[in-house]
């Protein structure tokens, strides 16, 4: 045998066996596409998900132009009897606000003894109205229900725009329940962080580096809001094979996971417990949204409260909420809803639960509630979002009646 021939029986070999092994990959993938368990496949990013054209939108994403309106203490509010259309995964759905700025049914006159729902966007909606856990326990114990959570807010908004409303109402609740999440210490400590630009909901403030408030001007807000709108370049045919690649190829997904973890591995390496954020350059000086703030209590591990001095906003915004039921004669309780990825993990509001307790604070943390327990997070999350699904909020809606549904 000659020496030219020995080089390409080992070429021809090498081709047979990536041959093999290609085509066992590719039987592997149609199997997967087609017989892969959802709750498994849940946890794969845009896996077996329908590609979907997105929305035009000028700030913060998903939220429609033209629903919000500024406002004078609190940056930026639900405008009253506005509507729009709400997008979020393949549903769109119709949203609206009454006279009181909610996202709830139009009420000309508010019967005693009616509950009170505060809270961000998880208590705003993200679900058709009538999926809404704090719609659901209205229609379950007949108690009448305002739905009057705000998205991107924390408890200092909140409360604020309680007071508001209670005013136009004429008469206080007999319960305020108000859904507490991991970003609302974030949420309060930048408060009031958000305006209404060209008719879209956007952030006036930001962070500097060393997480230090930075007021922006208008101007640069609508050069943001202008890039945002702005048609995006035809994606290269490499960038569209990887996009089918990824909602067709188990094989993909998992080369992409990979991928994702080498580059959170190096980022923790980097900077420890750093967070996935936005960077963007204002005057020269280099700014992040206000959501970065997590990094110095909550990634990774329990949310970090009793002696974190960002959170003194938050403290004190539930401690005058307290106070201002004991006043008043309502009940004040705090729903405290967990992310995604802390579903059942009783250790996230171990802080926060002590310090309600400390302060007769009445509480329910979806973490410790044990049939809650023993369901997986995709039967309560959006496949590709972060807040409650339809499951889920009729799920949250039964333990809220279990606790406070009594009339």
């Amino acid at each position: 045998m000659s020496r030219n021939t020995e080089p390409k029986k080992i070429l021809k070999m090498l081709l047979l066996q990536a041959s093999l092994a290609a085509g066992t990959l590719f039987c592997i993938d149609i199997a997967s596409f087609f017989f892969l368990p959802a709750h498994l496949a849940a946890n794969l990013h845009e896996y077996r998900v329908s590609a979907q054209a997105p929305s035009a939108i000028g700030g913060r994403e998903r939220y429609p132009k033209d629903y919000f309106v500024s406002h004078p203490t609190r940056g930026m509010d639900i405008g009253a009897n506005h509507r729009a259309v709400h997008e979020l995964e393949t549903l769109r759905y119709p949203i609206w606000s009454n006279r009181f700025g909610c996202f709830d049914r139009d009420w000309p006159a508010v019967p005693t003894g009616y509950a009170y729902f505060a809270g961000d966007s998880f208590t705003w909606g993200y679900a058709a109205f009538e999926e809404k856990f704090a719609t659901i326990f209205e229609a379950k114990t007949g108690k009448p229900a305002l739905k009057c959570g705000v998205t991107h807010t924390g408890q200092r908004h909140q409360f604020d725009k309680f007071r508001e409303v209670v005013k136009l109402v004429g008469h206080f609740p007999s319960r305020v329940i108000v859904g507490y999440f991991v970003n609302d210490i974030a949420n309060d400590y930048a408060h009031p962080h958000s305006t209404v630009v060209d008719g879209w909901q956007v952030d006036d403030v930001y962070l500097d580096i060393n997480m230090d408030k930075v007021h922006v001007d208008q101007s640069w807000i609508s050069q943001q809001i202008a890039a945002s709108l702005a048609a995006p370049p035809p994606p290269s045919m490499a960038s569209q094979f990887i996009q089918v690649a990824r909602r067709y190829s188990l094989t993909m997904q998992m080369l992409s996971m990979l991928t994702r973890d080498i580059r959170r591995n190096i980022s923790q390496a980097i900077k420890p417990g750093a967070v996935n954020t936005r960077v963007y350059l204002y005057k020269n000086q280099e700014i992040r949204w206000i959501y970065s703030l997590l990094e110095t209590y909550f990634d990774p591990g329990p949310l970090k409260f009793q002696g974190n001095h960002y959170a003194d906003p938050n403290r004190t915004a539930l401690l005058d909420w307290k106070r201002h039921s004991l006043e008043n004669k309502y009940e004040l309780s705090i729903l405290l809803i967990p992310d995604k990825d802390h579903w059942g993990k009783s250790s996230l509001y171990q802080e926060v639960r002590s310090f309600l307790k400390e302060n007769n604070i009445d509480y329910l943390d979806l973490t410790e509630v044990a049939l809650l327990q023993q369901i997986k997070a995709e039967e309560v999350y959006w496949r590709t979002d972060g807040h409650f699904s339809p499951a889920g909020n009729h799920l949250v809606a039964e333990e809220l009646i279990k606790r406070w549904g009594a009339r």
